[in-house]
Parts: C-alpha cells; sequence; structure tokens
C-alpha cells in the first residue's frame, strides 16, 4: 500500500470519491501544489463527470487515479470504476482504491471509536484504527460509533451514532503520510467475498399436481 503523498511524485493525480450524497473530486497537478477539489450533489452519473469537468482536468495527462471503492453507495462507487476503465485506457496511468472509513478514521485519530457504514440487512462495514475493515451485525458494534454524514442507511440507526462531516478536501491533508492506497487492477466496488450462485436444473415442465 502507498500513501498520497507517495504518488505525488506520480502527478497529475485525480481523487474521485462518490461513496456520500455529494461527488468529490481532487486534482493535484504536482507533488508540491495545493489540491483542487470540486463537488456535485447530483446523481453519480452526471455528477462525477461535471465535477471533473469544472477542473479543467486533462484526463490524458493524469498519471494516477485514486477512488474510494467502498464503502457507501455503491452506484456512486460502479460508477466511478466505469469511468475509471474507461480512462485508464487513455494513456498509461495506474488506478489505486481506499477505503473511505479508513480515511475517516486515519485523518481524524480517535483509536477508540468503530466508524460504520450501512452494508444493509443490519449488518454494518466497521473500520477501527489498527484493526482491517469487517461487516459486522448491529448487536456486535462497539461504541463509540461514528458514521460520515451523507452515507445512506437501510438498517436501524445503532443508539448512540455520531454524525460527522465527510468532506476529502480536509480529510487527505490530515491523511498525507498515511499508507492507505491499494493497487487497482480492474476498478470496481470492494466485496468482502464473491459472490455465489445456484446452478438452475433444467427440468420438463409438469402438470400441476392440485389441477
Amino acid at each position: 500500500m502507498k500513501s498520497l503523498s507517495q504518488l505525488l511524485s506520480e502527478a497529475p493525480v485525480l481523487i474521485l470519491d462518490a461513496t456520500s450524497s455529494k461527488v468529490q473530486v481532487g486534482l493535484y497537478k504536482n507533488k508540491t501544489s495545493l489540491g483542487q477539489y470540486a463537488y456535485s450533489t447530483e446523481e453519480s452519473g452526471i455528477g462525477l463527470f461535471k465535477a471533473v469537468e469544472s477542473l479543467s482536468c486533462k484526463l490524458t495527462e493524469v498519471k494516477t487515479f485514486i477512488y474510494a471503492n467502498t464503502p457507501g453507495s455503491v452506484l456512486g462507487v460502479r460508477t466511478v470504476a466505469m469511468a475509471l476503465r474507461i480512462w485508464k485506457t487513455l494513456g498509461s496511468s495506474q488506478v489505486y482504491s481506499y477505503n473511505a472509513l479508513a480515511l475517516l478514521a486515519e485523518a481524524t485519530k480517535q483509536p477508540d471509536v468503530t466508524y460504520i457504514a450501512d452494508a444493509r440487512r443490519e449488518t454494518w462495514h466497521a473500520y477501527k484504527l489498527g484493526s482491517l475493515a469487517s461487516r459486522t451485525a448491529t448487536p456486535d458494534l462497539i461504541s463509540p460509533l461514528v458514521m460520515p454524514e451523507g452515507f445512506r442507511t437501510w438498517s436501524t440507526l445503532p443508539k448512540d451514532l455520531k454524525i460527522v462531516p465527510y468532506n476529502i478536501e480536509h480529510l487527505w491533508p490530515l491523511a498525507m503520510s498515511t499508507a492507505l492506497l491499494s493497487p487497482s487492477e480492474n476498478p470496481d466496488a470492494f466485496l468482502y467475498e464473491q459472490p455465489s450462485y445456484v446452478t438452475w436444473d433444467p427440468q420438463i415442465h409438469r402438470k400441476p399436481l392440485n389441477v
């Protein structure tokens, strides 16, 4: 894994995050420049491209793409991943991914806090400093609990949950030297395990017994 400060030597670097209700895009033109950021509250299929365009970013010149591959909006993450699979063919670029909860945790540095986001069916993506990301059932969550603002929920919210801002323009400078970034050869949404499918065995149609 690498840190953002390491990857700035291979700039321009474009950061894409559509995990929350707000699409966030950051551009670092070189290793000494301050990041430029743009935002959109439109749905990710529109907001992503508008935010990139507003930064006057030439995709053919980007050397490193960075994107949040979990948790949060699966549609948002997969929209970014789809775009990256196309954009990386435009030049000799590389792609890295990060966990949005890990970014929040490493930037805020509160080792006793569990950072969570809804994984549906009464389970939660969970991350704690010094631990690996996991999927945890609601009764097994350990307080205090923090969730990023703008992350959608379907499960019942745990008691005493605190909602905090999720703004990558403020978070990345605080986690600049932390190794959060993993190479991503085939950009996609992160899965804890690959889905399994039941094979359908074809059968000859039979007349119902109760007719």
